[in-house]
């Protein structure tokens, strides 16, 4: 697998880094239950120039001077019941967006119970651009996943991971064990909340319809060259269950 020339470094939190025309990327470290590991922010311009912020990480203040310069934020969006730590934070920072949280993500935080759910995808208001597929048949996640039509990229957060020798020791060995070190996929216990496997492979079947060339997943490097290939590689054991 070819891999983004640098994954993260220390400093990569402070600015944005492009990934094609009008997207651009930011990682910030984290800790998830004890494993240490970097998260993804994906930031898109829209056609209409307004921003389009995909699980947002803490905004430092070079960060938030990189983001403005790009254009006005109009679009925080917290797609799954995991990703929305820091999304109120960058409503804050942008009181003229909206945030949009993922269904089932006020029950799990009330705070966030008076934004609206991410609305279907024609009623969305930057489907022009984004296309998008709510996974159903796994309420743990409850993801919705995202494809950027002019860059061709896919925009993910947990519904497949990429952990490898980037990572830290802990998080090495967690993935070693559930069986997806150094590859794009998910861990066995991760497979285990897709309960209505039926639900979820209706999903990944509708994004295999998308002409995605580039997957930018939330931890992990983004996947540059075969990434239909990784995709199917990642899905096999949904697709053919």
């Amino acid at each position: 697998m070819t891999l983004a020339p640098v994954f993260w470094q220390p400093g990569s939190e402070f600015q944005l880094t492009p990934v094609a025309q009008d997207i651009w990327l930011a990682r910030h470290p984290l800790s998830f239950y004890g494993f240490p590991m970097v998260t993804c922010m994906t930031v898109v311009r829209l056609g209409n120039g307004d921003l389009w912020v995909h699980s947002p990480i803490p905004l430092s203040k070079p960060l938030l001077r990189n983001l403005e310069a790009l254009g006005p934020v109009r679009h925080i969006v917290a797609p799954n019941r995991l990703h929305h730590l820091y999304a109120q934070a960058c409503l804050a920072s942008h009181p003229q967006a909206t945030l949009y949280v993922a269904p089932g993500l006020p029950d799990k935080n009330p705070a966030l119970a008076e934004f609206p759910l991410i609305p279907a995808p024609e009623a969305a208001p930057w489907h022009a651009d984004i296309d998008q597929i709510f996974v159903a048949g796994n309420t743990e996640l409850n993801e919705t996943v995202f494809f950027h039509q002019p860059s061709s990229s896919l925009i993910m957060t947990d519904l497949a991971v990429y952990l490898g020798p980037w990572d830290a020791l802990p998080t090495r060995l967690y993935a070693r064990l559930n069986g997806c070190y150094n590859r794009f996929g998910h861990s066995f216990m991760l497979r285990h909340f897709f309960k209505d496997r039926q639900a979820s492979r209706a999903a990944v079947e509708h994004m295999l319809n998308w002409d995605f060339e580039r997957i930018i997943p939330a931890h992990g490097p983004r996947i540059e060259t075969d990434a239909r290939h990784h995709f199917l590689k990642a899905f096999a054991w949904l697709l053919q269950a």
